[in-house]
């Protein structure tokens, strides 16, 4: 199912929108970017969902570890640890 939208979190807070690029093919990535100001320095979490057409968002891993009992099929929210000097 095409993605209709990106959003992303910082540190807990509120999701925000991403800018999404126009699709490059039926089956490519869809590349998005997302800027933010006024991060202080130091260690920051970062998470993105995509949403697709039919309006079904991206699970959490929790969300996604009740509807799929093998760990084969990961396609849940990953929270990435960034660092801002």
């Amino acid at each position: 199912m095409p993605i209709a939208s990106v959003d992303v979190r910082i540190d807990d807070g509120a999701w925000q929108r991403a800018s999404l690029e126009a699709p490059r093919g039926k089956y490519a990535w869809r590349l998005w970017s997302y800027t933010t100001k006024n991060l202080s320095p130091g260690p920051h979490r970062i998470a993105s969902r995509a949403t697709d057409e039919n309006g079904k968002v991206q699970p959490t891993a929790e969300e996604r570890r009740n509807a799929i009992a093998s760990g084969r099929e990961d396609y849940a929210i990953w929270t990435r640890e960034i660092s801002v000097s």
